[in-house]
């Protein structure tokens, strides 16, 4: 006696089973909507984004039009990737949860708040996908149970970015300028000093102009980078190109209902079918 089916065989078997078959797919089809019908729906948002050029926030690009017209005004893969990095943070992810009380909207309670802030980082993230794509666009979505909250968090989360990052260069800037006006201010005590220094001779005279000329140079060199910087300091583009912002979804994303019925119906047939298949093979051995 043959251990193995042929087909003809097979389409017998699936065929005189045809009942079994027929409530398993039923039964699995009927469960999976139950199921999809009281599981609470999620909306995605989404946002796309471009970089900006990171080369435009070179202070020789606000003085020298010639250079700054060199540049472009969208950045490349790296400075996409820099603003994915970002985005990602704790420190923005942390912003975002305070400004939209996530929080309370994840019912975290009876913790002390640096703890339920960390547990609401990881539902976020839960929520959050990043996607890059071949164009160097950088799509933030976020799947949440209410579609105005999925909008608010991934609108939130492109400012949070982009604040942190124009952030680290004010603070970039800031403390070049303080090293430039503390060199000028120790170039002005110099020069004091040499003021008051009285010249004995011709040649310690002719030292002193020499020296004094230099600090001079020196402290008009400081001054004008100081001066430079600040202006650049109150000027720093933007990080961000935003070509679409996220915005309130009309339908639920989650769960594609007659998606995930179509797939426990098959599942059901299938394994209807093996259970079926086995059973016979089994009572014909």
């Amino acid at each position: 006696m043959q251990s193995s089916f042929n087909l003809i065989e097979i389409a017998a078997v699936l065929k005189s089973k045809w009942r079994l078959l027929l409530s398993f797919t039923v039964t699995s089809a009927i469960a999976a909507a139950c199921i999809v019908f009281i599981v609470s729906p999620k909306y995605r948002s989404s946002a796309t984004l471009l970089a900006g050029n990171s080369l435009l926030s070179d202070k020789a690009s606000i003085f020298n039009q010639q250079i700054k017209d060199l540049y472009g005004s969208f950045g490349n893969g790296d400075d996409l990737d820099r603003i994915q990095a970002v985005a990602e943070m704790d420190m923005t992810l942390l912003k975002v949860i305070r400004d939209r009380q996530l929080v309370q909207y994840y019912g975290l309670r009876n913790e002390p708040q640096p703890v339920l802030e960390s547990r609401a980082v990881k539902l976020l993230r839960k929520e959050l996908r990043f996607t890059k794509t071949p164009n160097d666009q950088l799509i933030i979505s976020c799947l949440s149970k209410e579609g105005p909250q999925a909008a608010n968090i991934v609108n939130a989360i492109v400012q949070s970015a982009e604040e942190s990052i124009r952030s680290l260069t004010r603070a970039r800037y800031n403390q070049i300028i303080q090293q430039l006006d503390t060199a000028v201010a120790n170039l002005r005590v110099q020069y004091s000093a040499l003021e008051k220094q009285p010249a004995t001779t011709e040649a310690d005279q002719r030292m002193a102009d020499t020296e004094r000329t230099i600090i001079l140079s020196q402290l008009e060199q400081y001054k004008k980078i100081s001066a430079e910087y600040k202006l650049a300091f109150k000027a720093i583009p933007a990080y961000i190109q935003l070509l679409e912002p996220g915005t309130i979804p009309l339908e639920a994303n989650w769960p594609n209902k007659p998606l995930v019925v179509a797939i426990a119906a098959l599942a059901g047939l299938v394994f209807s079918a093996l259970l079926a298949l086995l059973y016979n093979r089994s009572k014909a051995l």
